[in-house]
C-alpha cells in the first residue's frame, strides 16, 4: 500500500482540490492519502474561512485519510518554513510520496530550481535578493532566472524539502486544473465573503464563512500599548496616518517594499494573537477507517488527537476567534477527533 503526502489549506475546498485527491487516488488506486493542513490560520496570515473541523471533514468526505494540522507558529512564517514543516510532518508520518499541484507541471525543470537552490552560498545570495527587492517570490524568480507561479514557488520548496529531509521520498508535481469553470480560492471567499455567497460549481459550505474586519478594531486597542518592536512601531504609526476601518483597507495601506501584503497579515496575525515559536506534538484532526488502522499497524509513529497544553498558539487564535464566533474555544479543547 502506497502511503502519499499531500499539503493543503482547504480555503475553502473546492473542484481544484477534489480533482487533485482524485488525480492521486487514480496514480495509486489502494494508497493511504496523508494530508497536512493549516488550522485556524492559513499561510497567508488570515483566519481560515471556515474552521479546520469541518475542512477536515470534508477531506476525510472525498478521499483523505489522515488529516494532520501543520503547527500555528510554521503556519505563520515564511512559505520556506511552511513547506519545510509539512514536508517533515508527513515524513514522520510514513509518507513515501508527496504530490502537489503546479501550474507547469514540469518535474524536471522544478527539480532542477531545486538543486539551484540546494547549491553551496545559494541561500545567502537568495537572503540578499529578498533585502534588495523585498519580495521572497521575486528574488526567488531573480535567482533562478524564470517566472513562476505561486504553486511551482511552492512546489520547488517542496522538493527542497525533501531533498534535505528524506532523500528516499518522491516529490513531484501533478497538472493543476486551470480554466473558467474553476474560480480562485481567493475569488471564492471574495464572493462567500461580500456577494450572493455563491462560491463555486462544488461548493461544500458546512458553516457560515468568517471575515477579518472586525479585527480591526482589536488590533487598534492591542497597539495602544507601548512597544520597542519595529513592526510594532510600524503598526501603530501606520493607523495613526490612516482611517482604516476593514481588513482589505489595511493590507493596501500596509503592504510596501518592507512588507508585502502577506507577511503583514502574518506578522500583525503573531502579534495580535502573542504567537510564540512552539515545539509540540503533532496533532492528528481526523480520520478514516482506513487511516486509523494504518496509525494502528504504525504504533511508532507519535501523535495526539487531543488538545495538549503545549498547543498554546491554538488556543491564542481560538480565544481570538471567540470574540466574533462563539465556541472555539470549547471546540478547540474539547473537539473530539473526526473519524469517517
Amino acid at each position: 500500500m502506497k502511503i502519499v503526502g499531500i499539503v493543503v489549506e482547504y480555503n475553502p475546498f473546492h473542484t481544484g482540490h477534489l480533482n487533485h485527491i482524485n488525480k492521486v487516488k487514480a496514480l495509486h488506486p489502494n494508497s493511504i492519502v496523508i494530508a497536512a493542513m493549516s488550522g485556524e490560520v492559513v499561510q497567508r496570515g488570515e483566519f481560515s474561512i471556515y474552521n479546520k473541523w469541518d475542512r477536515t471533514e470534508t477531506a476525510l468526505e472525498h478521499g483523505v485519510d489522515i488529516v494532520i494540522q501543520i503547527p500555528t507558529y510554521d503556519v505563520l512564517n515564511s512559505a520556506e518554513t511552511f513547506c519545510s514543516k509539512s514536508v517533515e510532518i508527513l515524513n514522520a508520518f510514513g509518507v513515501e510520496e508527496i504530490i502537489f499541484g503546479s501550474e507547469t507541471n514540469n518535474n524536471d525543470n522544478l527539480i532542477k530550481m531545486a538543486d539551484k537552490i540546494m547549491e553551496p552560498n545559494s541561500k545567502e545570495e537568495i537572503a540578499k535578493l529578498v533585502k534588495e527587492m523585498q519580495s521572497y517570490p521575486k528574488a526567488m524568480e531573480s535567482f533562478l532566472g524564470e517566472t513562476f507561479n505561486p504553486n511551482d514557488i511552492l512546489g520547488i520548496s517542496y522538493i527542497v524539502a525533501g531533498k534535505q529531509i528524506n532523500k528516499d521520498i518522491k516529490v513531484h508535481s501533478i497538472q493543476r486544473d486551470r480554466g473558467e469553470e474553476y474560480l480562485s480560492a481567493s475569488r471564492i471567499r471574495h464572493n462567500l465573503r461580500y456577494e450572493d455567497g455563491s462560491a463555486t460549481k462544488f461548493d461544500l459550505v458546512k458553516s457560515n464563512p468568517r471575515n477579518m474586519d472586525w479585527l480591526i478594531p482589536i488590533i487598534k486597542a492591542k497597539l495602544v500599548q507601548d512597544s520597542n518592536e519595529p513592526f510594532v512601531n510600524y503598526l501603530q504609526n501606520t493607523f495613526k496616518e490612516n482611517n482604516i476601518n476593514t481588513w482589505n483597507e489595511f493590507l493596501e495601506i500596509a503592504n510596501n517594499k518592507s512588507f508585502t501584503k502577506a507577511r503583514v497579515a502574518r506578522e500583525t496575525m503573531k502579534f495580535v494573537a502573542d504567537i510564540k515559536q512552539e515545539n509540540s506534538k503533532i496533532r492528528v484532526l481526523g480520520l478514516s477507517s482506513d487511516g486509523r488502522n494504518y496509525l494502528r499497524d504504525n504504533e511508532n509513529i507519535e501523535y495526539t488527537t487531543k488538545y495538549l497544553q503545549e498547543h498554546e498558539n491554538d488556543l491564542k487564535i481560538s480565544k481570538l476567534l471567540d470574540i466574533q464566533y462563539k465556541d472555539s474555544v470549547e471546540s478547540e479543547t474539547k473537539k473530539t477527533i473526526v473519524i469517517k
